[in-house]
This record gives C-alpha cells, sequence and structure tokens, in this order.
C-alpha cells in the first residue's frame, strides 16, 4: 500500500524479506499491521487516515513467471 504520492506505507512481504514467494491465496483478508507471512512487515503508519487516499496494489505471479498487476484506489 502506498500514499497517494506513491511512497510506500506497507509492503507484504517486506521489501528485505528473503523469502518472495508471497502468501497463499487461501488467506482472504488482512488485519492492518498483521503480516500473513509471518516475516514481521510492519507499516510505516499505525493506522489509515479517515478521508485519505491510499493506492492499493497487488501483484499475482504464477508458476511460469508470468506477472498480473493491479492497483485501485482506497479511501478509508
Amino acid at each position: 500500500m502506498n500514499d497517494s504520492n506513491g511512497n510506500p506505507i506497507w509492503q507484504l512481504p517486506g521489501s528485505n524479506a528473503t523469502n518472495s514467494s508471497g502468501f497463499s491465496s487461501a488467506i482472504t483478508s488482512i488485519t492492518w499491521g498483521t503480516d500473513p507471512t509471518g516475516g514481521g512487515s510492519n507499516p510505516l503508519v499505525g493506522s489509515l487516515t479517515q478521508g485519505t487516499t491510499y493506492l492499493w496494489q497487488i501483484t499475482v505471479l504464477d508458476s511460469n513467471g508470468n506477472a498480473a498487476v493491479t492497483q485501485v484506489q482506497y479511501q478509508p
């Protein structure tokens, strides 16, 4: 997740993760501040600000190395 200027505020797995395999597709929701990968990635902000626009992005990779990326705006 990035702020409206494109600055990262939380990345899963974390940017310094040695295992960049992501997380299982069985995970359908993530609680703010809880890293489902167990890698200890923490957001740079304690909570999101009401009325502020954030950019949420997900990248999916298949076993052949093909990637699909989508990004949407989110405003709590």
